[in-house]
């Protein structure tokens, strides 16, 4: 049997419980085999450490992982799927015509009572299957469902009937002058050590699930740029920080410096006769004001990116510095730029008229002028996007801190604990929120103070509001809108792709660079190749994309109990495969106001509002 291996991803990883084509049969998935994948090791277990720190900052429990991941690097190994091996489970069949009841045992078991057909040896008429049913527990403990006996018959079989829901579900007495009703017993997770260090928030009932329950696992992945060795150098010299915020804010537009410093190129010295110049004009001129600046722009040349790095460090906190020098993901963003595989539309546009492509470059700045009008500053074409997708644990029961984090089992051959990786060079679009509405949409709903020196900030400024507020390591309502609006309209775009092209959203990912208000959607095919399918789309067909993802943020089809009560549901943001945040944090009202959080004002009606002026 044939498996993608992103399909091996989000639903055969170790102890997943998944429903085979064939016949419809349950298995469960015991371990996954494959070769080594061309991903440095020690960026995935940076990125791990990363997440479980988070994990168990927050109160969570990932016991089975390593204190410290950098420093048991022999404890883990990445693999590539190429082989599934898998059991069928649950072994308990019942007919679907009369309801008889067959246990089977394992291969391990003495007494093996496999049938040779799936006939019913009862009624001979029906044929057995699985019952769909079975328990799990926060802790990851996965059970079958337990066979309850007649209080008066005990030895006599039990006949099941399936009425889709384990509520009603149950099984009867096959006794013909009995046929007494056997409910479905809950059972509890015995001597659970994770339910009794936290017992009044962690109960020990199982939870009842079926294959097809999302509760049942939750599969835990690491999304991240594989970066190559000159890029790894660059992030350990203590200026690569800056030059990443930098390039952000607009403050550098060249990263060769950072690339540069990486090869352990220092910075440069200004020349000796600039500054002889600049000294002596200071002396003889000292109220010469032009002539003094003059003078300090000749020095500023000679000295490379150092006056950017100066005036980058001189908009932001020192605490934004430091943090975002642990920031995978601001150093990732300057990567791609740093190995020009990004092309800004407005660029593009300028290149295609150039060439006399007027019509196509036309239709480029009409979307742009749209994305402009939702508050949205830039899109850009990532071109080679080399993006690696890490599966490293899972959960049951919830995604978030109330379930225990498991690592996956190890396979058969080894006691290294597996990170089963997937990696291509895809396409994707980098999708950037515009930092100086979000601060108006801030100012309005009272998120944040009014700029002091101005009226409102400039880019430059509200860029450096955006890292010193989204990097702030005190979470605050302006940190929040920031990250929600983002992930909002990251979840639109992708919904809106299926009525624009060949994908739906459940063809493609999201990398939230949330701390730089941005998303970037990439094709979730990982493929040697990709089609430039997404590029055609930014071009061909960009405005209409956006004004559908902007107008389905408007109603969905469970209002007003989705906006009011939930924010956002499966029909109108949540998505199957592709969020990194499990749909977490999703909520309509950040863009179109209202909601549960009664927001003043949303972010498209602040854009709005912006254009007209």
């Amino acid at each position: 049997m044939q498996r993608s291996r992103v399909t091996v991803q989000y639903g055969h990883m170790p102890s997943q419980v998944f429903e085979h084509e064939s016949d419809g049969v349950y298995c469960v998935t015991q371990d996954i085999s494959g070769t080594r994948p061309d991903i440095p090791i020690e960026q995935v277990l940076e990125a791990l450490e990363l997440q479980l720190t988070k994990w168990r900052a927050a109160g969570g429990d990932a016991s089975g992982f390593p204190i410290n991941v950098m420093e048991h690097g022999d404890t883990f190994r990445l693999v590539r799927p190429e082989l599934v091996r898998w059991d069928v489970w649950p072994t308990r069949l019942f007919c679907g015509s009369c309801g008889h009841v067959l246990l089977l045992r394992t291969s391990r078991q003495a007494g093996t009572e496999i049938p040779t057909s799936r006939r019913c040896g009862a009624c001979r008429t029906g044929n057995y299957r699985q019952l769909p049913y079975y328990q799990v527990h926060a802790c990851g403990r996965r059970l079958q469902i337990q066979l309850p006996q007649c209080p008066e018959h005990p030895n006599d079989e039990r006949l099941f009937e399936d009425t889709g829901s384990f509520v009603t579900a149950g099984f009867r007495c096959s006794r013909p002058t009995c046929r007494r009703w056997l409910g479905m017993r809950f059972a509890t997770c015995v001597g659970c050590t994770f339910a009794a260090a936290d017992p009044e928030n962690r109960t020990r009932n199982l939870t009842p699930v079926t294959a097809r329950d999302t509760r049942a696992y939750y599969g835990h992945h690491l999304t991240l740029i594989n970066v190559d060795a000159q890029m790894r150098q660059a992030r350990n010299n203590d200026r690569a920080a800056v030059y990443a915020l930098g390039h952000y804010m607009g403050t550098i537009g060249d990263l060769s410096g950072m690339l540069a410093a990486g090869r352990g190129a220092g910075a440069p010295s200004p020349s000796s006769q600039a500054s002889s110049l600049l000294d002596l004009i200071r002396q003889r001129y000292p109220n010469d004001v032009e002539a003094i600046a003059q003078a300090q722009k000749m020095v500023d040349a000679t000295r490379g990116d150092e006056p950017a790095l100066e005036r980058t460090r001189t908009m932001l906190t020192a605490a934004t510095v430091e943090a975002a020098a642990a920031d995978r993901r601001t150093f990732e963003r300057a990567f791609l730029h740093a190995r020009n595989s990004v092309d800004d539309l407005a660029s593009v546009a300028i290149a295609l008229s150039s060439a006399g492509s007027n019509a196509l470059a036309d239709r480029i700045d009409t979307g742009l002028a749209t994305a402009h009008q939702l508050g949205l500053a830039r899109i850009s074409l990532v071109r080679d996007f080399p993006i690696a997708l890490v599966g490293y644990g899972f959960s049951r029961v919830h995604s978030d801190v109330r379930a225990r984090l498991l690592p996956l089992d190890p396979t058969r051959d080894t006691e290294q604990l597996p990170l089963i990786a997937v990696d291509a060079d895809t396409e994707g679009l980098l999708i950037e929120v515009d930092p100086l509405i979000l601060w108006h949409f801030c100012l309005v709903n009272g998120w944040t103070s009014r700029w002091s020196t101005a009226q409102e900030p400039t880019p430059e400024e509200a860029r450096a509001w955006v890292l010193d507020t989204s990097f702030s390591a005190v979470s605050t309502d302006a940190a929040d809108a920031i990250r929600r609006v983002t992930h909002v309209w990251s979840h639109l775009l992708m919904h809106a792709l299926a009525y624009h092209s060949s994908f739906s959203a459940n063809s493609v990912g999201e990398y939230l660079l949330e701390r730089a208000a941005s998303t970037l959607i990439f094709v979730a095919k990982f493929n040697s190749f990709n089609l430039g399918a997404l590029g055609a789309l930014a071009e061909q067909h960009l405005r209409l994309w956006l004004m559908d993802a902007a107008e389905a943020a408007a109603s969905c089809v469970h209002d007003p109990v989705c906006l009011a009560e939930r924010g956002g549901c499966h029909k109108c943001l949540a998505v199957a495969f592709g969020c990194e945040r499990f749909n977490r944090g999703l909520d309509r009202g950040y863009l179109v106001g209202g909601g549960r959080l009664a927001i003043q004002e949303g972010f498209l009606h602040t854009a709005a509002r912006l254009a007209r002026r």
